[in-house]
């Protein structure tokens, strides 16, 4: 890095918007998430739209199993609450569920 600066051979960082909003102090966003976990946000937009298949409050719990808990990118699970590891997302908390993975991801 030094001997790039001193050439002026710039080295070509290709950071994601994650790794570099957050040195130059910016909000992260859910499009942030995505360039490093699609498969993430594809889940978490599933349990927000669930109710376009037909899903209501009454059979939720049928497709949805998740408790106020994710995992990081290091395999580390962390709540997302107090005593999230005990608290079912429900149809009708699944948008908090949702907004409160977003964050701590």
């Amino acid at each position: 890095m030094g001997s790039s600066l001193r050439t002026k051979n710039y080295l070509d960082l290709n950071l994601p918007s994650y790794f570099w909003k957050q040195l130059a102090g910016q909000n992260l966003t859910k499009l942030d998430l995505e360039h490093i976990d699609k498969f993430s946000i594809k889940c978490l937009d599933e349990i927000i739209n669930i109710d376009k298949r037909g899903v209501d409050e009454t059979n939720f719990s049928d497709y949805i199993d998740e408790h106020f808990t994710t995992c990081l990118s290091n395999g580390v699970e962390v709540e997302l609450i107090k005593d999230g590891k005990h608290k079912k997302v429900t149809f009708n908390n699944r948008f908090e569920y949702v907004d409160l993975v977003i964050k701590k991801r």
